[in-house]
């Protein structure tokens, strides 16, 4: 239902479907006196905004006016100058139709400081002809500026449109900065080529204070750590995107998230660089769970899509693809002391490389659940192509891990080099085919093999070029260790042994199924130890059970 003020109006809406999104426009008119309305169509709220832009601003100090009166609607006719900074009065909301015209800022005071429960800011651009154009800039040679927006407590602030910079600091927050309790909701526009040596390159968020993207994006913005979004407490992005940014000298390019619980849906962090760690995202103590997001072509020293340092990290239905590190993790990394719990579900982690360990995931000593519907596929590393973990990872039906490259060992799955000494494969289904290394084509055993490992899936069509085509390991598990129950077939060591499995330390209680590969013109040959009986050089031809070692 349109609103009954004479006037000039635009009505805007966002319309999503899975991946697709569109914004929707119509101009209305009742009577014919000057201004615009900005409609706003929120889904969480349910509800319908109605914004209408009665005063015509011209000059830096016709907005300084209107600001200084309190609550003010006001629409740029074209671009102005600021000088000095806006001081709102005790109560007052101004809302900004930049109107597709720019704002510069001379100075070196942040321009907005929105202060207590009854001051907020919402800046839009509604220009007809060229939306998406107005902008607010600064324009000095300093590198110490204030923020474009401080938000102190109980503030708040909305951003529906238009751009937020260029800006410098050297302190935290590029653009926005939010005190505790502060509060910013961006539904649109763009905060933008933003530089901090602090922490923060776009936005600031300190304990307490809270964080929500709906929409727009945050972009080609620089800070010490979080060179998109700094974030020391709770922070929701339900779409937008996060592309562009960097982590100058430490960690998070994209994000940084310090503590609380972060959610990430509809986003895509693309594009981000981080010096350190977490190319696109770096969680240090966070519990973050990310869904049908892209976390796509990021790039770190360690972590080049996500690193995740502490308490649990969900993925379902993203893609984890293209991203790099020139260290450890080229898609995902837990740094080695830390042991958090991963659960991926229905996710593409493929096409990373990590100059080190983990092309797609690099695990840490985490347990790696790896769930319903995800493939792990094309992922290069020096040890561990598709995924190196040193304690546990979990298989489950419907997972595939295929065509990965290790270098050196590990070409689907590296375990090992853990502080415990122990690790574990649990392949509940799934496969691991057509993966290659030196040693252990689809998977390599590092450390002793956990209790608890069992191999109910599919193992085939692996390559190595020294031993151990589909499996290789020369550690002992105990008297219930590694369970083969599944099928380990067509697997090829082409210049060495085991062209199933290699091994020379290792207890069997069941193999349903393991046939050997030819190499050479003969059959290859394993190595397994039964408590005191050793069968060494036995022939694998078709099924072979323990007893017709044993005996």
């Amino acid at each position: 239902e349109a609103p009954t003020e004479k006037g000039n109006y635009r009505a805007f809406a966002t319309v999503t479907d899975g991946e697709e999104s569109a914004t929707l426009s119509t101009t209305f008119e009742i009577s014919t006196p000057k201004g615009t309305a900005y409609v706003y169509v929120s889904e969480d709220e349910e509800d319908v905004e109605y914004f209408k832009f009665t005063t015509p601003i011209s000059s830096g100090k016709e907005l300084e006016r209107a600001v200084g009166r309190g609550s003010a609607k006001v629409y740029l006719t074209q671009d102005i100058e600021i000088e000095s900074r806006l001081d709102f009065m005790l109560m007052g909301i101004l809302d900004l139709d930049l109107n597709g015209h720019s704002i510069t800022v001379k100075n070196e005071q942040q321009l907005f400081e929105v202060d207590g429960p009854f001051q907020g800011l919402r800046i839009f651009d509604t220009n007809t002809s060229g939306a998406g154009n107005g902008k607010i800039i600064r324009d000095n040679d300093s590198s110490d500026n204030g923020a474009f927006v401080s938000v102190l407590a109980d503030g708040l602030f909305c951003l529906y449109g238009g751009s937020l910079c260029g800006n410098k600091r050297s302190q935290n927050g590029g653009a926005v900065v939010l005190a505790t309790y502060g509060i910013f909701k961006q539904y649109g526009g763009s905060i933008c080529d933003n530089e901090t040596t602090g922490n923060g390159g776009g936005v600031y968020v300190p304990a307490g204070g809270k964080y929500t993207l709906y929409g727009g994006t945050v972009s080609g913005n620089k800070a010490s750590n979080g060179g998109g979004i700094y974030c020391e407490d709770a922070v929701t992005i339900s779409g937008g995107k996060i592309t562009g940014n960097k982590a100058t000298t430490a960690n998070g390019g994209g994000i940084f998230i310090r503590t609380g619980t972060v959610t990430i849906e509809n986003c895509e962090i693309s594009g981000n660089t981080a010096k350190i760690d977490g190319g696109g995202i770096y969680n240090d103590g966070g519990t973050l769970t990310i869904t049908d997001s892209k976390i796509n072509g990021n790039g770190a020293g360690g972590g080049g899509g996500i690193t995740h340092c502490n308490n649990t990290l969900n993925l379902s239905g993203c893609t984890v693809n293209d991203n790099t590190s020139g260290g450890t993790g080229g898609g995902i990394y837990v740094p080695q002391k830390n042991a958090p719990t991963i659960n991926i579900t229905g996710t593409e982690i493929c096409n990373n490389t990590a100059s080190a360990n983990g092309g797609g995931i690099s695990g840490g000593e985490s347990t790696t659940n790896l769930n319903n519907n995800t493939l792990i596929d094309g992922n290069k590393a020096h040890k561990g192509g598709g995924v190196h973990g040193t304690q546990k990872i979990n298989m489950a039906e419907g997972v595939v891990i295929s065509n990965n490259t290790a270098g050196q060992d590990g070409g689907g799955v590296y375990l090992g080099d853990g502080q415990s000494g122990w690790a574990g494969l649990r392949m509940n289904g799934g496969e691991i085919h057509d993966n290659s290394a030196q040693y252990g084509g689809g998977v390599y055993y590092a450390n002793n093999i956990k209790a608890d490992s069992v191999v109910r899936g599919k193992i085939y069509d692996n390559t190595a070029t020294g031993n151990g085509g589909g499996i290789w390991t020369a550690h002992r598990g105990d008297s219930n260790a590694f369970n083969i129950e599944g099928r380990i077939y067509g697997n090829t060591a082409t210049n060495g042994a085991g062209g199933g499995i290699h091994h020379t330390h290792l207890c069997l209680p069941k193999l349903a199924e393991v046939l050997g590969a030819q190499c050479n013109q003969r059959l290859l040959k394993i190595h397994i130890v039964f408590g005191d009986v050793r069968a060494a050089g036995a022939e694998m031809r078709g099924h072979l059970s323990v007893e017709d070692l044993a005996a």
